[in-house]
C-alpha cells in the first residue's frame, strides 16, 4: 500500500509521518529527495538556470533561498520550478520504493503524478500561527517571507476535498491518537 501524505509548510507532515512510519511504513520524504536533487543532479540544476537565471546560483551552488524568494512570490514561477524539478523527484523517488508498505511524505502532492501513486491521502492540517511560528524556527526565516511560503500554497479547504483522511496537527489535539486511528482503518 502506498500512502500520501500532504499538507501545507509547517503544517507538521513530519511529526505525523513519523507516527505512520512505526507501524511498517518506508518513509520516502520528498522534500528531502528535492533537495538532494539540487545537489547531485546537474541536468535539473542547468533547467533552474535555463528558467530562473544566474541570479539564484553562487557559482554552481543554487541559493535556495533567493529562488524561494522567486517563486513563493509568483505563482506562475512556482508552477515552472514544480514543473522542472517534479521529474526528477519522481525518478529518485521510485529508486526507494523498495518494499510493500511505502508512505510519500510530499508537500505537493495533489495534482500531481505523485498523487496518482498512492491509494490513500493523508492531509496534515494546522492554524496559520502554528504553521508560521513553526517555519520560522525550522528555516531561520522571516515572518514575511514564511507568510509568502504560505500564502503561495493550496487552500486547504481544497486540499481536504483531495484527501481520505485529515489530522489536525493544532496544538492541544492528540494528534497520535487521530493517526492511530486512521492506521485502524487502513489495515
Amino acid at each position: 500500500m502506498i500512502i500520501g501524505i500532504t499538507g501545507n509548510s509547517g503544517a507538521g507532515k513530519s511529526y505525523v509521518s513519523d507516527i505512520i512510519s512505526q507501524y511498517g511504513f518506508k518513509k520516502i520524504d520528498m522534500d528531502k529527495i528535492a533537495h538532494s536533487i539540487y545537489e547531485k543532479r546537474p541536468d535539473c540544476l542547468m533547467e533552474i538556470r535555463e528558467n530562473f537565471g544566474d541570479e539564484v546560483f553562487s557559482g554552481e551552488t543554487l541559493l535556495r533561498k533567493a529562488l524561494g524568494e522567486i517563486v513563493f512570490t509568483d505563482k506562475n514561477k512556482l508552477e515552472l520550478l514544480n514543473e522542472i524539478t517534479h521529474k526528477y523527484i519522481m525518478e529518485e523517488a521510485k529508486k526507494e520504493m523498495n518494499q510493500e508498505n511505502i508512505l510519500l511524505d510530499a508537500p505537493v502532492l495533489i495534482d500531481t503524478k505523485f498523487e496518482k501513486l498512492c491509494e490513500k491521502i493523508i492531509l496534515v492540517t494546522s492554524d496559520t500561527d502554528t504553521k508560521i511560528k513553526r517555519i520560522m524556527a525550522r528555516d531561520n526565516i522571516s515572518y514575511e517571507y514564511a507568510m509568502n511560503r504560505i500564502k503561495s500554497q493550496p487552500d486547504e479547504t481544497y486540499l481536504s476535498t483531495k484527501c481520505h483522511y485529515i489530522v489536525d496537527n493544532s496544538e492541544g489535539h492528540d494528534v497520535k491518537k487521530a493517526v492511530e486511528e486512521i492506521i485502524k482503518k487502513l489495515q
